[in-house]
């Protein structure tokens, strides 16, 4: 397996949608906080990250996933999460990251939330 994630970048307004592709273990979560925390550091306050295409979630990577949120809402930024598959809900579930991280049944959803 290889040990880089794909990330596929996109952008509607001012939101930077990113959209992983594969499986987020232990051998990708390395590329994937490398990504995404780029991104973050960039100064980017408003991110969803789009998981329509995301198998496996580990938890190494909620962590990235948490201090990306934390950082860009220190920066009075939104951050959202859409289109879990239901395994990948389940585990955001049963960890409590849905309460701590916003989390949408779609991009719409989650951009408008972003945008409101």
């Amino acid at each position: 397996m290889p040990d880089t994630i794909r990330i596929d970048v996109d952008r509607e307004r001012e939101t930077l949608i990113l959209i992983p592709r594969g499986r987020l273990d232990t051998t990708s979560t390395e590329d994937f906080e490398r990504q995404v925390m780029g991104h973050v550091s960039e100064g980017t306050t408003r991110l969803a990250l789009d998981f329509d295409h995301l198998d496996f979630v580990s938890s190494s990577a909620i962590r990235i996933l948490l201090i990306a949120a934390k950082s860009i809402r220190a920066r009075e930024g939104r951050f959202a999460l859409c289109n879990l598959k239901p395994h990948v809900s389940e585990v955001f579930r049963i960890s409590g990251i849905h309460r701590v991280i916003d989390i949408y049944g779609s991009r719409g959803d989650a951009l408008a939330a972003i945008d409101a």
